[in-house]
């Protein structure tokens, strides 16, 4: 704290809260993205190596064909019961399915926290 202190010597004595929160929300939203990227690249990874049809059908976007990335064509599989009788499925779905709350968690908390510092 005192390195950031000194950082910002002559401006951080008049907003304190505000360079408080930012060093809140940036590093908090860096690893949310991270974790997005990292959780659906392990999930989808993983269906590519091992069920490579059910990777195609929820990866599979219209006019451009195979994307590879997490989209919201896959909620629906995320959150279905069908866990393809593979046990590393289940696994990974209910390791993402956390994580969705955890970023709704974040994403929520994030306004009403910005009002109390500011």
């Amino acid at each position: 704290m005192l390195a950031v202190k000194q950082l910002y010597n002559g401006v951080m004595d008049d907003d304190v809260p505000s360079y408080l929160f930012e060093l809140y929300i940036i590093p908090t939203w860096l690893w949310v993205m991270y974790l997005n990227y990292r959780i659906g690249k392990d999930l989808f990874e993983y269906l590519k190596e091992k069920h490579y049809e059910v990777w195609n059908e929820i990866t599979y976007v219209p006019f451009l064909g195979i994307n590879g990335n997490n989209s919201f064509r896959s909620l629906p599989f995320i959150y279905s019961r069908n866990d393809l009788d593979d046990y590393m499925v289940d696994l990974l779905k209910k390791r993402y399915r956390r994580f969705i709350i955890f970023a709704i968690v974040v994403l929520i908390s994030t306004p009403p926290l910005s009002i109390v510092v500011n």
